[in-house]
């Protein structure tokens, strides 16, 4: 069943950040997962279902490899779910980012394109000011969250993540 409150793009994004921060997760790359999974259209009621899955809302839960997602499109539980998830398997892959979310999408080449284009090109698009904004709206210290968010204030960058064990800078 689609979702019926109708969320701003702004609304969602500030929903991404704060569960990526409940959860000690990267707000930048959880958001970059919502880009890449939904076309960039940020869409609650996005699905793909095709011969080998069915997947649905903004964090593409795969209904048939999970089978205790209940959610359905539901923003709120779409992006719990899917940052729980990227969370389990950040710790299952040493905190390496690169090899979490290229598990995310699946396995072999296609999944390590997918991680690249995740960090290198959609986590990336998400600048100091939204950022700073996002982390305002919060009430939470774009330092905490045991420096996941770096400090994003003057001249420094954002979290560094791991691609193919070279460091990239997030900006």
């Amino acid at each position: 069943m689609a979702n019926s409150k109708q969320y701003t793009k702004q609304e969602l994004m500030q929903l991404a950040y704060n569960t990526a921060i409940k959860y000690g997760v990267s707000p930048e790359v959880v958001m970059g997962i919502i880009d890449r999974e939904t076309g960039g259209s940020w869409n609650p009621n996005s699905k793909n279902y095709s011969k080998i899955e069915r997947s649905q809302g903004l964090m593409q839960i795969n209904i048939d490899a999970h089978p205790d997602y209940k959610g359905g499109y539901d923003p709120v539980q779409n992006i719990d779910y899917g940052v729980r998830y990227l969370q389990r398997l950040l710790k299952m892959h040493g905190g390496d980012y690169s090899k979490a979310v290229a598990s995310y999408n699946g396995s072999g080449s296609k999944a390590r394109e997918y991680s690249k284009d995740v960090l290198l090109n959609r986590a990336t698009k998400f600048d100091k000011n939204t950022m700073n904004n996002l982390a305002k709206n919060s009430g939470v210290s774009p330092t905490s969250s045991q420096g996941l968010l770096a400090k994003m204030q003057g001249n420094t960058t954002g979290a560094a993540a791991n691609i193919d064990g070279g460091y990239q800078q997030l900006p």
